[in-house]
């Protein structure tokens, strides 16, 4: 059963708090909420909260009780205050023991023994009920606490409930974090807590009894980091409060026991001791403990968890919640862990998964993955953070999901295979011939002219600047000199997912905005001003006419009002902008831009409205660019979230979008639109 339970992390021990009106919670109601946590995202961040044995069929019907060890932590109920009565004493008692107040309604109000009496007026004194004598009259315990401890004429006071509650349904002990035991319980106010504890198993068995003791682990201190940890078999040698000092004994204890997970208190290096297939190792954190495997170690199956892994382990491993060091790994699952590295792949068969993983490594180191060849598959699901492949030269597709990261391609990744890259991430590809998949149809990598197919468009994945779509004819112009790959390899996409609107601006020198064709949608309509084509970029006429406010603008007519605008521009003076859901010249929205400034504005029947005003710290050159979806307008100048506007209500419907060059030396260049 689910149980409002709340964990605060930042103290230790920490505490475990039942949130009210809960009253019960038993051992493996306990046991079942805190593993929830433990596997949440804030859990996965911190030490195990609780290990629980039991349940151990002792035959007959019969079996161990269940016994839970909160680790660091303590049990408590939320504090109650719930007030039964209040007044002022009428007739006094100088003991402090009697308390009469001729208008209270003791018994209606559900006053019983055990309640808590406090007297305000005589500095907050206390006391416990002992009967309910009637509506008017309580006899206390005696106060204690206050000045005079006693109940005065016109003494103001009220009654509180106590609460009582139960942990039920087994055992329940407590260790700090050194394991030394401590209470379970952390008392709250207005709650009395009542345990109910168990040994009937050992009248059924002993040797079950002990079994549960070791908490499904066998306990290894190879470095005595608890001060606790002996040698030997017997029992209770390989519990948590006297782990074992060697592998030796510790192989003995898991066979005796008949377990197969060990905690490691501080570092571990296991070899041929033993065949650790299908064995758990689970470590205290991997800051405290690191468990090193050797080469000739047998580990297929292998599970780890809350440790730092070094060495090489083989096929179908699972890691959780662990960091990789130098490591040669096989095929397996591997989650919610950090990559120092390097890591190689080295399996039979398979492929090695990464599910929210991230970098762990020092500031300005890199984890590398080395690819081995093309040894095992691979895939990586929501990674945060930089990662370097290297070494690849077969035919394997990775799929690589970043959440904000670098992905650096090594010049050593030759294959003619497949990386797949998806999320939020920068690239830096060295490698040689590889196709690098970003989420476009057909990727490749362009030796000559003639891989060029006719009549597609591409995504040029080499520029500097922020990549845009192109055609076949632009292509030639921008990256083929003499028949040949300017710089080859070159890196493209074919047709952009998403595209609604793209124009390098290529085209003959001079040509006025409204006479050019871009690559994708168009065309151009001047609503004011004049816009030229020069060096394939548009420009403002140097010349031309330009309304103080509104500068030289340009429009084009979509389906869509919500996208994604972006364009790189350049500016020597005055402004330059983004259009958005344009009507006519006296309505639409302006991303504006200068030098010093980020501005959103609403034109509304010709007044230009100010709903954002931000000093960029930039110089108002490259990328800006404004995502707009219903009434949120998010701003990136230099692809940095600056700017902001929740109720963009004016024209919200309108398709038409654009751009405004404002004075002269203003440029714009590779301006995409984008649907949500």
């Amino acid at each position: 059963m689910a149980h409002p339970i709340h964990v605060n992390f930042e103290l230790s021990p920490r505490i475990i708090t039942v949130e009210a009106p809960e009253v019960e919670i038993t051992i493996q109601d306990l046991h079942d909420n805190l593993v929830d946590i433990e596997d949440s995202i804030e859990g996965h961040r911190h030490p195990r909260l609780i290990l629980t044995a039991g349940k151990e069929d002792l035959g007959g019907g019969t079996s161990v009780g269940l016994t839970a060890t909160l680790q660091n932590a303590q049990l408590a109920f939320e504090r109650r205050v719930v007030k039964l009565e209040n007044g002022t004493i009428t007739t006094p008692d100088t003991n402090g023991v009697t308390l009469i107040d001729s208008a209270a309604t003791f018994q209606t109000n559900g006053v019983q023994r055990g309640d808590i009496v406090r007297n305000h007026t005589d500095s907050g004194s206390v006391a416990s009920v002992l009967s309910v004598d009637s509506e008017t009259q309580l006899t206390t315990d005696g106060l204690s606490g206050g000045t005079d401890d006693q109940f005065n004429s016109s003494d103001m006071y009220d009654v509180l409930d106590l609460v009582q509650c139960n942990i039920t349904g087994g055992n329940l002990v407590a260790v700090d974090d050194v394991q030394a035991v401590i209470d379970p319980v952390f008392p709250t106010f207005g709650t009395q807590i009542v345990r109910t504890s168990s040994s009937s198993a050992t009248a059924i068995g002993l040797t079950s009894l002990q079994f549960s003791q070791y908490q499904d682990t066998v306990a290894i201190d190879v470095g005595n980091t608890t001060g606790n940890a002996v040698s030997g078999t017997e029992f209770p040698v390989g519990t948590r409060s006297q782990p074992v000092d060697n592998i030796a004994d510790m192989v003995a204890i898991l066979t005796d026991v008949g377990l197969q997970k060990v905690f490691v208190y501080g570092d571990l290096t296991i070899s041929n001791e033993a065949d650790w297939s299908d064995f758990t190792f689970i470590g205290q954190s991997p800051d405290r403990t690191t468990i090193t495997v050797g080469a000739l170690a047998t580990t297929a199956g292998t599970e780890f968890e809350d440790c730092e892994i070094t060495g090489t382990v083989g096929d179908e491993l699972t890691f959780r919640r662990c960091r990789v060091g130098t490591a040669t790994l096989g095929n397996g699952e591997i989650s919610n862990t950090g990559l120092v590295g390097p890591i190689t792949l080295d399996g039979a068969s398979g492929q090695l998964i990464m599910v929210d993983c991230h970098c762990a490594s020092l500031a300005g180191a890199t984890p590398i993955i080395d690819c081995n060849g093309d040894n095992i598959g691979f895939t990586m699901h929501n990674y945060k953070g930089d990662v370097k492949f290297t070494n690849k030269t077969g035919m394997d597709i990775y799929h690589v999901g970043v959440n904000g990261g670098h992905v650096i391609l090594d010049s050593t990744i030759v294959a003619a295979g497949s990386i797949k890259i998806t999320g939020v991430f920068e690239t830096t590809d060295n490698s040689i011939a590889t196709v690098i998949d970003r989420g476009g149809d057909v990727i490749g990598k362009l030796q000559t002219a003639l891989d060029i197919v006719e009549g597609d468009e591409y995504y040029d994945g080499n520029s500097a600047i922020r990549r845009h779509k192109t055609t076949k004819a632009i292509l030639f112009q921008k990256l083929v000199s003499g028949g040949q790959i300017t710089n080859p390899p070159i890196t493209i996409t074919q047709k952009v997912p998403g595209a609604i609107f793209t124009d390098s601006f290529t085209d003959t020198f001079g040509t006025l905005l409204e006479d050019h064709t871009p690559e994708l949608g168009g065309p151009w309509t001047m609503q004011n001003g004049i816009i030229k084509i020069e060096n394939d970029i548009a420009v403002t006429d140097l010349t031309g006419p330009g309304l103080p406010l509104r500068g030289n603008l340009a429009t084009f007519e979509t389906t869509v009002s919500d996208g994604s605008i972006e364009a790189d521009f350049n500016t020597t003076s005055g402004y330059h902008s983004i259009i958005l859901r344009y009507s006519d010249v006296s309505n639409y929205m302006e991303i504006w831009r200068s030098q010093t400034n980020l501005r959103i504005y609403s034109f509304i029947d010709g007044i230009r409205n100010l709903n954002s005003d931000i000093a960029h710290g930039q110089d108002g050159q490259g990328s800006l660019r404004a995502e707009f979806n219903g009434l949120q307008i998010d701003v990136y100048s230099q692809d940095i979230l600056l700017a902001g506007f929740n109720n963009a209500t004016h024209n919200q419907t309108e398709t038409t979008h654009g751009f405004s060059l404002r004075d002269p030396f203003n440029e714009c260049d590779n301006y995409t639109l984008t649907s949500v």
